[in-house]
């Protein structure tokens, strides 16, 4: 019974942090829970790159613009 009591405790405890994180992500604009694609899409990224790097890729695909500004060459 202990244990049930401690593994769920430990579930709980990951749940909550799980909910911290992505209500700071939502907080600063990283996570748009009103787009499911663009959200599911952060999910992959994460998985894949870390979250570093799902961050700058996030920037870039809701700024192309700057991006194509930035990378563009000639005087």
């Amino acid at each position: 019974m202990a244990d049930t009591l401690s593994g769920f405790r430990q579930k709980l405890s990951r749940v909550a942090q799980m909910t911290k994180a992505v209500k700071r992500l939502h907080d600063t604009g990283i996570v748009d829970l009103g787009n499911l694609g663009v959200t599911l899409q952060t999910m992959k990224n994460s998985r894949v790159y870390g979250p570093q790097a799902t961050m700058t890729i996030q920037g870039v695909a809701s700024t192309q613009h700057c991006l194509r500004l930035s990378t563009s060459v000639g005087p």
